[in-house]
């Protein structure tokens, strides 16, 4: 009658102050730059759409240049079992890969 180890004690990072709530990314991919060798610059805060757009091309970009076994997806324990569900269908029907694994081995 007990959810498991992380299911069980594991929910308090939801409301952790250091949480981060809106999406970074690096500076140099907005400037449309190259990755810089040694430092990779800071993070930026951007809006929902400019992170999932900036995602969407890089990924498909890897996919076209290096093939779609190029690229892996990790899920997590801490999400419903419906929302892994759905990046599997992202990994395996949009981008084209098998390589999907999740954290949940302990």
């Amino acid at each position: 009658m007990h959810l498991c180890v992380k299911g069980r004690y594991g929910y308090d990072f939801i409301h952790h102050p250091e949480r981060l709530t809106k999406p970074r990314v690096r500076s140099y991919l907005l400037e449309g730059k190259a990755k810089p060798r040694g430092m990779l610059g800071d993070w930026v805060e951007v809006d929902w759409d400019t992170a999932l757009n900036l995602a969407a091309s890089k990924l498909g970009q890897t996919r076209d240049v290096y093939g779609s076994d190029s690229i892996g997806v990790l899920t997590s324990a801490k999400c419903l079992n419906e929302e892994n569900y759905l990046m599997n269908k992202l990994a395996r029907q949009v981008i084209g890969t098998n390589n999907i694994d999740h954290c949940a081995r302990l």
